[in-house]
């Protein structure tokens, strides 16, 4: 719970470690928290708070009020907006008292629910498409690097100028180190997406998407397609399996090659002990023995089980075991989408 008297606002500052003549603090009187606020799996959904100060600031060039929307539209693509804050200023967790600001663009909200699925009416995606990134990157943990181009039937969104940010959607294939122009790689567009239309993002279930490319890619040594499930059978306990993934492999370590990991398909009897949600349409992965998972990245990456394909990354906590979205359960909505979009 939060108690009104433990918390102050200061108005007019810079740098938050001097003592500056244009600051003025502020106790709380109340605060007015959103009735459906709630996080779910690290997601916070009605994330607004609301303060009401024990007195008025006094308005002059250091405090100022900023006016609110007048509507309640959806922001256009491409509308240019700034950001402001103090604390953590780069990926090596570097924090600096003083007031720090950027500039970001709006994607476009169909582009942004490709990477971020959990995305309500009353969230708004924004980000850099020529500097870091503000989605999550991949994260194989307790991985190693792949052998290039072992994996040839592995994929990488591409949107923009950069891997997982706002913009147009294109798929790269063939690829090992994506900051390299490799002669391997084929890139090609995306002609259209298609959602699971009983997709939940509360709880994940039915995470999964396919995209349909402009064009057929050449399949060669480096470009392959990897089999499906033949049934709709649940994999036995045990059953060993790898994932691989490009991005975070630690937890402030990044790469630009493919990474890879090796993991067992968990009991689903004891994986519901951990995700009690736990439907038919996932199945749980990961190492009993070592921090071996794709932990909460990499959405959409492959897991791959004796040479087909039986698992998408889901979701999952900062330890093993992750939650995929088990192919097999859903065959007959693959292929009933793939014979309507030929």
């Amino acid at each position: 719970m939060i108690h009104t008297m433990d918390i102050s606002v200061i108005l007019g500052a810079h740098d938050l470690n001097a003592i500056e003549n244009t600051t003025q603090v502020l106790g709380v009187e109340k605060y007015y928290m959103h009735p459906g606020y709630q996080i779910v799996y690290d997601t916070p959904f009605h994330d607004i708070l609301l303060l009401k100060l024990e007195r008025e600031a006094q308005l002059n060039e250091n405090v100022q009020i900023i006016p609110l929307p007048k509507t309640d539209n959806d922001l256009p693509k491409d509308t240019h907006c700034f950001v402001a804050g103090w604390g953590r200023i780069d990926e090596r967790y570097m924090t600096s008292s003083k007031l720090f600001e950027t500039n970001v663009t709006i994607p476009g909200r169909r582009k942004c629910l490709l990477f971020l699925p959990e995305l309500t009416d009353d969230m708004l995606c924004a980000g850099s498409r020529s500097v870091m990134c503000d989605v999550s990157n991949s994260q194989i943990i307790g991985g190693h690097e792949a052998k290039p181009h072992s994996r040839p039937y592995i994929a990488a969104l591409k949107t923009g100028d950069d891997f997982g940010c706002g913009g147009d959607i294109t798929v790269v294939l063939g690829a090992h180190n994506l900051q390299v122009p490799e002669e391997s790689q084929q890139v090609i567009g995306v002609q259209s997406y298609h959602m699971h239309p009983e997709y939940n993002p509360k709880s994940f279930a039915n995470d999964i998407l396919l995209l349909k490319l402009d064009f057929k890619p050449i399949l060669n040594k480096y470009v392959q397609i990897i089999s499906l499930p033949k049934t709709q059978s649940d994999l036995p306990a045990g059953t060993p399996c790898s994932i691989a993934g490009w991005g975070l492999i630690d937890k402030d370590k990044t790469t630009p090659r493919l990474f890879e990991t090796n993991v067992n398909i968990y009991n689903r009897r004891k994986c519901r002990m951990v995700y009690t949600w736990l439907d038919d349409g996932m199945i749980c992965a990961g190492s009993h023995k070592q921090l071996l998972d794709t932990s909460q990245g990499d959405s959409g990456g492959p897991m791959v089980c004796n040479g087909v394909v039986q698992g998408i990354v889901s979701f999952g906590y900062n330890a093993p075991p992750g939650v995929y979205s088990r192919i097999a359960y859903y065959l007959p909505w693959i292929r009933k989408v793939m014979e309507s979009n030929p």
